[in-house]
């Protein structure tokens, strides 16, 4: 079979759909356009997936140009970055991985091992030079301090405050374990409330145990990995998911590696993004024993992300590309066909001048020489984003009126996430949205309080009796600074009575009682009660006004703003939040008139100057 040259996959971005799918064999194409009607990698059979895992020639092109159609309806064309700074704590490690040329046994005049108190001096550096995050990983040292990962979260958290802290592979938690003698879920949850916002994905190679025997005989089996990431998915900690590719794996190993991550997603919802990572043979074990090849080819490179983003499309529709492991042409060939919704930020490490990286042992450091140019043009093709405004979570957003805010937000042009309790739920839900928006829009669905997780305002749209089970739930994810929308209405059918009638809450009213349960820095605005779910649905501008109340006045502006993004809705200060009871009441009222008239009655306010409406 003829296989494509390097000019040609360097040409792809410049070929035709139209023009390649004739030329594609049939039952390729027929699994690509599939997967592209659909937006959904689960159509796809694992013999289809083979069978584009080992695409060749046309097929290949045409499933690269596929891939970028996808991307374009589920990722639209905005790349998006942070500044991340990667401190490695140390190189000293007793595993053994044949493919890593970063660890250091104990005696080599190389190592180097920080204390807490260094690692949080890198962090402070890295907030001076404009980092927002630091992933922090390092070595496996033997007599390791029993909490010394808990001891690098309170010192970072301690100089650094609003530092997100990236950290810790599955291997160190599986590590952290031994160490303390600590439960899975115990451990993941100290971790995490002492400061550890995220987990990364790393530490999966191929999640196939006879690979990782060859890769390494002590690294933690395929179920480990597993149990320690849907674990932390069930605490609030969301995680990335990694492939490492251009070793010793087969395309085999790829489909049911990705198949994998697909089944996990679909449980926990609580994966970020997939970063494909190609192997760095220079300096391993492993290619100098001759066990694996030099490293993916950049028809490799090119297959793998094309691969993930049809066989994860409607699951993980973030797609990272590992950068700093590629040179600039490569990374821009491959970010043209995989760029990341905006809620979702790529990382772009800053490295320590001592610090390696993982698989080939090369310096980097993006501040310096020809990485700084390489930088700022990312940065420059990056920042493309300058109309988005906001990222808004709808918890209970599978519901009518949660789905009805999705949906005009959406039709907007806003980053919308939608939570359920069912992650499938909420994923399914926000499928459907986008095929029946159409274009670029930007809607996902996750787990509720993974969606609380990414959002910077988040919209409760549950009934009363649901309210505070669900703060309850969601609050080891809120942060200070978030917005949080309460629509609540204590209707008193929450108790088996009349819909018509309201129940007396003890704080004043469900906003009120909102305010009492989320954590400190959290503000809450009462706003949309009386805005009912089927005119949300229906064509066309929404005849009502929004009262939105709340005791902070730049928050309520915000979601006065917002709401104003729905077509023929005003919406006006309402004062303080202490007057969400007497809006919350009116809902009752309307709904005795749409029972009444059989209507979907608003509420319109008049007599107040045109500037009371703007403001």
């Amino acid at each position: 079979m003829r296989t494509c040259t390097n000019a040609e996959l360097e040409k792809f971005p410049q070929l035709d759909w139209l023009d390649l799918a004739p030329r594609m064999q049939p039952e390729i194409r027929s699994a690509v356009e599939r997967a592209l009607e659909f937006q959904d990698g689960s159509r796809l059979t694992r013999d289809e997936c083979l069978l584009l895992a080992n695409a060749e020639a046309d097929d290949l092109l045409g499933l690269l140009v596929a891939a970028d159609l996808l991307r374009i309806e589920l990722a639209g064309n905005i790349v998006t970055y942070v500044v991340n700074r990667n401190i490695n704590f140390t190189n000293i490690c007793f595993v053994g991985c044949k493919f890593c040329a970063f660890s250091r046994g104990p005696r080599e005049s190389d190592t180097y091992f920080h204390d807490p108190k260094q690692v949080a001096e890198k962090a402070v550096q890295a907030w001076e030079m404009g980092a927002t995050e630091v992933c922090i990983q390092g070595g496996l040292p033997r007599g390791l301090p029993a909490f010394y990962y808990r001891d690098i979260l309170r010192a970072v958290k301690s100089a650094v405050p609003g530092m997100h802290i990236h950290a810790f592979s599955p291997m160190e938690i599986v590590y952290g374990i031994e160490l303390t003698g600590m439960s899975l879920p115990d451990y993941l949850t100290m971790l995490r409330d002492n400061g550890l916002g995220t987990l990364p994905g790393t530490a999966a190679e191929i999640l196939d145990d006879e690979v990782r025997h060859v890769l390494s005989r002590n690294k933690l089996s395929t179920a480990q990995w597993k149990e320690v990431i849907k674990t932390a998915h069930d605490c609030g900690i969301r995680t990335t998911s990694t492939l490492m590719y251009g070793h010793v794996e087969t395309t085999e190993h790829w489909v049911n590696h990705l198949l994998l991550l697909r089944e996990i997603q679909n449980q926990t919802g609580g994966f970020t993004e997939f970063v494909p990572l190609g192997f760095i043979h220079n300096n391993t074990l492993l290619f100098h024993q001759g066990l694996s090849r030099s490293g993916p080819t950049l028809a490799e490179h090119l297959k793998i992300h094309a691969l993930a983003r049809l066989m994860l499309a409607g699951s993980i529709n973030n797609i990272q590309v590992s950068w700093v492991k590629l040179n600039s042409k490569l990374y821009f060939a491959r970010s043209r066909r995989h760029r990341r919704p905006i809620h979702q930020p790529r990382r772009y490490p800053v490295a320590d001048s001592a610090d390696r990286a993982h698989s080939g042992g090369t310096k980097y450091d993006i501040f310096a020489n020809s990485n700084q140019r390489e930088l700022r043009e990312l940065s420059r093709r990056a920042i493309i984003g300058a109309g988005v405004r906001v990222i808004i979570a709808i918890l209970g957003g599978t519901g009518p009126e949660g789905s009805g805010l999705a949906q005009r937000w959406a039709q907007a042009g806003e980053t919308v996430i939608i939570g359920s309790r069912d992650a499938q739920r909420a994923l399914e839900t926000a499928s459907k949205l986008s095929e029946k928006i159409g274009g670029a829009s930007r809607v996902s669905g996750t787990e509720n309080k993974f969606a609380c997780a990414d959002a910077e305002i988040v919209v409760l749209t549950v009934p009363f009796e649901a309210q505070a089970e669900m703060l309850k739930h969601i609050k080891p994810a809120l942060r200070p600074g978030q917005i949080l929308v309460d629509t609540t209405v204590p209707l008193a059918a929450s108790v088996g009575g009349k819909p018509t009638r309201t129940l007396g809450v003890w704080q004043g009213s469900a906003a009120q009682q909102a305010a009492e349960l989320v954590p400190e820095g959290v503000v809450v605005v009462a706003a949309f009660h009386n805005l009912a779910a089927d005119l949300l649905k229906q064509e066309g501008p929404v005849d009502c006004d929004v009262i939105v109340c709340s005791d902070d006045k730049q928050a309520g502006k915000r979601v006065r703003e917002l709401a104003r993004r729905i077509p023929g809705v005003r919406a006006l200060d309402g004062g303080k939040l202490e007057n969400a009871r007497i809006i919350e009441q009116i809902t009752a009222v309307l709904i005795g008139l749409n029972i009444r008239h059989k209507g979907h009655s608003g509420i319109r306010i008049t007599g107040l100057p045109k500037e009371a409406f703007e403001n």
